[in-house]
């Protein structure tokens, strides 16, 4: 992964959502000794990505890991009260959303605007990584080699 890429974003954006992010990244270092539980909810419709995703975050251990294939059945137990979710931005549509993971992102904001996010996808294009962010999503990780790795950075800083 490009693991500069989310910086390039914020660079680029300029004060775009500059103090949304940075709201949303005090309150979570605030918090961070309530974060104990490290209750964590994959969205991926590749099945195999996410279990994969989740026996690499299971490793470090302390950690809770749900694996969703569909963006409902994570916006369904929400309540459970994850700590972060990461959500695969090429979701296949669902019956009820019908949406991508950029719309599931929107939802899920709509119930929890400081639930850290973070989106992963196969493209690695500024665009849609520039979508993600204004849209609430707190990084953007390219599904590469490294992509496990830079997770892990992600978890460091928030959990």
């Amino acid at each position: 992964m490009k693991s500069f890429f989310s910086n390039q974003i914020n660079i680029k954006s300029g004060l775009l959502n500059f103090h949304k992010i940075k709201k949303r990244l005090d309150l979570l270092f605030q918090n961070k000794n309530t974060l104990m539980a490290k209750n964590i909810f994959i969205v991926d419709d590749d099945n195999f990505f996410g279990q994969m995703l989740k026996e690499h975050l299971n490793k470090k251990g302390g950690r809770n890991v749900s694996v969703f294939l569909t963006g409902e059945d994570c916006l369904n137990n929400l309540d459970e009260g994850p700590n972060l979710v990461i959500l695969d931005y090429n979701l296949d549509s669902v019956v009820k959303y019908a949406a991508n993971g950029l719309k599931i992102l929107q939802l899920i904001r709509e119930k929890n605007q400081l639930l850290p996010v973070i989106m992963l996808s196969n493209q690695d294009q500024y665009s849609i990584a520039l979508q993600t962010i204004q849209h609430g999503a707190l990084q953007y990780v390219i599904k590469d080699e490294d992509a496990f790795e830079n997770v892990d950075r992600i978890l460091e800083d928030i959990l």
